[in-house]
């Protein structure tokens, strides 16, 4: 019972959370109704032609579209005046479908969790690794040379 209660609290809350940055950074925003997604061909999409990204992203949580159906990721991409039939064969291939998993298995073997999650690179070497947009404040520091006292890459 308690896990259950939990979790959906901090569901809900996450929800919330969400829906206040996004109002806060003046970025419309929905919480889709199809979550989790199963965004591999939306991300396959945009391997092949990166300029669909914000319109996947739009579509995704600003319209409420459910681009876990390749139709819906089809209408998304012609309606984004590209051609569909061409970007989903080439995402469909075998080298695409590479990319994607190897793009994972190097985020996954970073630690990133999640996105936004930044990292940067200085003469030195790697910074920790920064996750979420209310953390900004934590790259420009990077950038600015700051540096956590005895730190280390990784956790």
């Amino acid at each position: 019972y308690q896990r259950r209660v939990h979790g959906e609290v901090k569901r809900e809350y996450g929800q919330q959370d969400l829906l206040d940055w996004a109002k806060w950074w003046g970025v419309e925003f929905f919480y889709n109704n199809n979550f989790p997604i199963r965004s591999v061909t939306a991300l396959r999409a945009a391997i092949v032609e990166p300029k669909l990204t914000p319109f996947l992203y739009k579509a995704t949580w600003q319209q409420n579209r459910n681009v876990s159906d390749e139709n819906v990721v089809r209408e998304i991409i012609t309606e984004a005046g590209f051609d569909a039939t061409k970007i989903l064969q080439k995402a469909n291939e075998e080298s695409t479908r590479n990319q994607l998993k190897s793009n994972t298995d190097e985020a996954q073997s970073i630690g990133i969790c999640g996105v936004p999650t930044f990292q940067v690179i200085t003469p030195q070497g790697p910074r920790p690794l920064v996750w979420g947009q209310d953390r900004l404040d934590v790259v420009q520091d990077y950038l600015a040379g700051w540096e956590w006292p005895n730190m280390s890459p990784k956790l």
